[in-house]
């Protein structure tokens, strides 16, 4: 189940500022029954909880820890890891800004070796993470650093959910826009060529034209074929006003976003735990000492969305 992430992708990611892996769409933190889930765990804990996030991101989960303790007038000691570099700001909502001058933050921090003394914490949360590591070395840890009676809730990918079918379909996109179609290459060369005339001129729009072609006729109707031929365009059309060599440091910018997306998804799908994967975990956690586990699919909106895993020690 363990695999080497690309954390130079993840990096980038988080300093762009968002709050979930998610991105846009999740701008405000997430939402729905999946947070309802969170927010019903955190709403039973008492004022000094020592709390630890795994894989923390930029704090989706312990920042609605602390807005759901806060709205009960209570206080934990929030601490969040995560292996990338974690910004010490983020342009966010007051909501999150302030929580997360509340939150410990340990970037290059790995869940495999946690930094953290023995038996430190009453609860362990990780939300869309912890798959990311190692079990073998992650969850011994993390039993570690829990105190007895302690728990560890933890909301992972599975390779079943609306979310991964949709990143499958996804992947396949970028491999034949990046890969086989070599879309951005034949785009940053018909700049090169733009003010030539002649047969060189109509060679790399013929080149260009069939690859875009290509690509959407393979993947008739799917958005992000779509978003990557409006990208392509819209900056070729700025070569009627803009120099070819502005225009290619665009293209070259756009295609590094859509490989370090690529190479997130990779992750993403690498983690996603498979039903046997699960069984294995539920058995490990129990010959490590943990005394409680549970782990049982969970669906918002109607879709399955991931695997619930929770843990008493």
């Amino acid at each position: 189940m363990g695999f080497r992430m690309i954390q130079q992708h993840w990096d980038e990611f988080w300093q762009q500022g968002y709050i979930t892996t998610f991105g846009l769409p999740l701008v405000n933190n997430y939402t729905g029954k999946l947070r309802e889930l969170w927010e019903e765990i955190f709403s039973n804990l008492d004022s000094g909880t020592e709390l630890l996030d795994l894989a923390t991101g930029n704090g989706a989960i312990p920042c609605i820890a602390y807005s759901t303790l806060k709205k009960a007038n209570k206080f934990a000691n929030i601490c969040a890891i995560d292996r990338a570099k974690i910004p010490a700001s983020i342009p966010a909502s007051p909501e999150i800004n302030e929580a997360r001058e509340h939150i410990h933050f340990f970037g290059d921090s790995s869940c495999e070796e946690l930094i953290f003394p023995d038996n430190k914490f009453d609860l362990i949360t990780s939300q869309f993470g912890i798959e990311y590591s190692e079990w073998k070395q992650s969850l011994p840890e993390a039993h570690r650093v829990l105190k007895p009676g302690g728990e560890c809730h933890f909301f992972c990918h599975c390779d079943r959910s609306a979310l991964i079918i949709s990143t499958q379909s996804d992947l396949e996109v970028y491999e034949s826009a990046l890969e086989e179609m070599k879309i951005f290459e034949h785009a940053i060369n018909f700049t090169k060529n733009f003010q030539s005339i002649g047969e060189t001129k109509l060679a790399c729009t013929t080149t260009l034209n069939n690859a875009v072609n290509c690509l959407q006729a393979k993947h008739k109707g799917h958005d992000l074929c779509q978003i990557i031929v409006n990208e392509t365009s819209q900056q070729l059309k700025r070569l009627n006003s803009t120099s070819a060599e502005l225009v290619r440091e665009s293209l070259e910018t756009i295609r590094k976003s859509f490989r370090a997306a690529q190479g997130r998804q990779k992750d993403m799908l690498s983690a996603a735990l498979s039903k046997k994967d699960v069984t294995y975990i539920s058995q490990f956690a129990r010959d490590i000492g943990f005394d409680k586990v549970k782990a049982v699919d969970f669906s918002q909106d109607g879709d399955l969305v991931g695997v619930y895993i929770s843990l008493t020690k």
